[in-house]
């Protein structure tokens, strides 16, 4: 089609895409593979992850019906020239996926460390450790204070 593709599709996740104004898509098209960014009044959510731990990342399936993606809006990471300026568009692709997953990771420990915190607050006894002379390091545990200076 001149100037865009029409594409209908499913896709198996997208995170937060209820709360987004746009969605990004895989697609085949005549061209090859490309991203292609819709509207969110072009999308259909629909509600089928029910995914222990996920919950807050807002993943559904959503899904496109022959809806209209000028050319502008795809683009093919890594290859297509950037269609808007500034440091985001040049930042590499796969990096900016990874700063995504990281922060999963980032946010799961902070969240264990609050949790552990409001434990000790709420029940210090239940945080100490009675003493067992049986299991004692074989240095006292002096090692873990000693620094750890490469000697020349």
């Amino acid at each position: 089609m001149d100037g865009g593709y029409r594409v209908s599709g499913r896709w198996g996740w997208g995170s937060t895409v209820q709360h987004s104004q746009w969605v990004i898509g895989g697609s085949l098209t005549p061209d090859g593979p490309r991203l292609a960014v819709y509207p969110r009044s072009d999308v259909t959510i629909h509600d089928t992850w029910y995914v222990s731990g996920l919950c807050a990342t807002g993943s559904h399936e959503f899904s496109v019906t022959d809806a209209f993606v000028p050319a502008a809006r795809t683009a093919l990471p890594g290859v297509t020239t950037p269609g808007t300026n500034g440091p985001l568009p040049h930042f590499p692709f796969f990096c900016f996926l990874a700063t995504g997953v990281a922060s999963v990771g980032l946010g799961v420990a902070r969240r264990a460390i609050d949790e552990i915190v409001a434990l000790a607050v709420e029940n210090p006894q239940r945080v100490e450790t009675p003493r067992r002379p049986d299991r004692r390091h074989p240095d006292g545990g002096q090692a873990l204070g000693r620094p750890r200076v490469p000697r020349r």
